[in-house]
């Protein structure tokens, strides 16, 4: 049985050689072959070519250099495709994911014979805001929820800079007070169907002999796990949420390093979560 794993890498050569090395780690222990696949979605900062040249010679890991940034899904698929021809799972993770538990391919192996899943997703411990975060939801959301998402987008996207610094001015006042983040809702159980967090998935043969992508490569960033879960939905493709699998997230590391400026940062956030969630509004047509 062989285990595929798909790290997107951008920026923070650091973080990614600690997802790597977490990988190897694991496989050195395990009877599986794994084969891993790091995407280098065209940094800025040229450390793609230098993980290239770090795992030269390494037949388990392969160092794939995109020619531009294809954002999240399209960058994620370009692992996808070079591994879905072989492998009988596939996990596609950030690189600020790290995968510690021990006997975690085996127990994705002998959850496959429970469910037969297409999709699984993993307990994702957020260690900076001590959370656990998947999964998202407890189910697809309605054409209502989404039309919803889609006004509110729309509104937030009017006078955008005005809106942010009033709310950052409030911040700083003390007048208004940023959200706490809490577990998710049925982190410790098991659950079908529900709308698994982005950053790890695992995908089975049943999945993999199905689809050529792994996401809709429409999207560039943002509700990429709602639409997949809807695109599931819709194909007859079982998701399960599994708390017995367990990976740590160290969250945001790339678009921290990226966007120094917040502002920045949330209007790019902003203007992507609109074209994602016009993509999300067409699965419901």
């Amino acid at each position: 049985m062989k285990f595929g794993f798909v790290i997107l890498h951008y920026l923070c050569p650091e973080m990614t050689r600690q997802a790597v090395s977490c990988l190897l780690g694991l496989s050195r222990k395990s009877l599986f072959d794994t084969r891993i696949v790091v995407v280098d979605n065209c940094s800025p900062d040229g450390s793609g070519r230098q993980l290239q040249m770090d795992y030269e010679g390494n037949n388990d890991v392969t160092v794939l250099l995109l020619n531009e940034n294809y954002g999240f899904a399209r960058g994620n698929n370009a692992g996808y495709e070079v591994l879905c021809r072989d492998c009988d799972f596939i996990v596609v993770m950030n690189n600020d994911v790290l995968v510690e538990q021990k006997d975690f391919m085996d127990k994705v192996s002998a959850l496959y014979s429970k469910h037969h899943f297409a999709v699984m997703g993993p307990d994702i411990f957020a260690v900076k805001s001590n959370v656990h975060q998947s999964p998202s939801r407890s189910s697809v959301m309605t054409r209502q929820e989404v039309t919803a998402l889609y006004k509110n987008l729309i509104y937030r996207n009017k006078c955008f800079t005005w809106r942010y610094l009033t709310y950052r001015l409030k911040c700083m006042l003390g007048i208004s007070h940023p959200k706490i983040p809490v577990d998710s809702a049925g982190w410790d159980i098991e659950q079908e169907n529900a709308v698994l967090h982005g950053a790890c998935y695992i995908f089975s043969k049943d999945f993999v002999s199905k689809r050529d992508y792994a996401f809709n490569p429409l999207t560039f960033l943002y509700l990429e796990e709602d639409i997949l879960a809807k695109e599931c939905e819709l194909a007859g493709l079982k998701m399960v949420y599994c708390p017995a699998l367990r990976v740590k997230h160290l969250e945001d590391v790339s678009t921290d390093k990226a966007y120094k400026w917040n502002l920045a940062k949330e209007k790019m956030k902003a203007r992507r979560m609109l074209d994602s969630c016009r993509i999300l509004m067409g699965l419901y047509e």
